[in-house]
């Protein structure tokens, strides 16, 4: 009998062993990335998001000039940004009467995937239609192939490549 319980046991022993070493290998890594407010620009008209926020990633200056233009034309944007080394990343909402402060709380990559959380502020109403959207800059990011846009904790948008 003791040869049996011995039988049944080793192979539960391994078993265990085995469960927790691969846990530990397949552990989520989670890196925080920094970013940077970027001020000095505006949605380009026709560009406004038209039923939802929409976020976006800009590697190239040629596709986010083609969503945003600078502020005041006479002059340059308070930011310039250097494309071969950082990534900009923009959330926008519909036409709203409605003041909303759109921040970005953090960035974060977990087993190659970008997440990328925003919050917003209700404020007061407006006479005039105004368009929500913020912009920021971070480190380019090799080796992702995920990105997940949050907005207060709710999740606007998964993609996988």
């Amino acid at each position: 009998m003791k040869n049996f319980k011995c039988i049944i046991l080793r192979p539960v022993l391994i078993l265990m062993i085995f469960q927790m070493v691969s846990l530990d290998i397949y552990a989520q890594k989670q890196t925080t990335i920094p970013f940077q407010k970027l001020e000095g620009f505006v949605v380009k008209p026709g560009k406004v998001p038209t039923n939802s926020f929409y976020g976006q990633l800009f590697f190239r200056e040629s596709l986010f000039s083609m969503s945003f233009i600078p502020k005041d034309a006479q002059t340059q944007p308070k930011s310039k940004i250097d494309f071969e080394k950082k990534t900009v990343v923009s959330l926008s909402g519909v036409k709203t009467k409605q003041e909303i402060t759109l921040s970005l709380e953090k960035i974060i990559v977990i087993n190659q995937k970008l997440q990328i959380y925003f919050s917003s502020k209700k404020g007061k109403k407006t006479k005039d239609f105004v368009v929500p959207y913020c912009l920021y800059t971070f480190p380019k990011q090799n080796n992702v192939f995920g990105l997940a846009y949050y907005l207060d904790g709710a999740l606007l948008e998964d993609v996988q490549n």
